[in-house]
């Protein structure tokens, strides 16, 4: 998370409903830029869409980083223009896990935890969800079709 988050968490400003509903908000935007990274134009474009450096895209999206909160107001400025995305609520839950874990190692635990997940799932002979799927996949974009 950004310092200026981490402050108002140590200063008692901002209670336990206010820090979910951050990380719920804070998750929308990774997966809503996960989704058109992916589906669409690919970091540069999204980046340059958003009005950030393309390195604080990727960062975020891979869950190595926090933007600051200049750089979330660009993200959600870019989501108003979105359809509506409704994230699923193990994908919180999963931010709020993932939370705890320094910056650098959290895209890895994300990763780690999703495929423990399918490796339970699928051992009791259970559908593994979409988001996990997802949480798997590698961010790069589908590969351009031959003309």
């Amino acid at each position: 998370m950004s310092t200026s988050y981490h402050l108002l968490i140590e200063r008692g400003l901002m209670n336990g409903a206010s820090r979910i509903s951050t990380i719920a908000t804070l998750e929308r935007l990774r997966q809503m830029l996960r989704r058109e990274v992916r589906t669409h134009a690919g970091q540069r474009v999204v980046a340059r869409d958003v009005g950030v450096h393309r390195e604080v895209l990727r960062k975020f999206v891979e869950g190595q980083s926090t933007p600051t909160s200049q750089t979330i107001e660009l993200m959600q400025d870019w989501a108003g223009d979105r359809p509506e995305y409704s994230v699923p609520l193990p994908l919180v839950a999963l931010a709020i896990l993932a939370e705890e874990v320094p910056a650098p190692a959290r895209a890895s635990f994300r990763k780690q935890i999703a495929q423990l997940l399918a490796s339970r799932l699928q051992a009791a002979n259970c559908d593994v969800p979409s988001w996990v799927h997802d949480e798997l996949a590698p961010l790069n974009r589908p590969p351009a079709q031959p003309r």
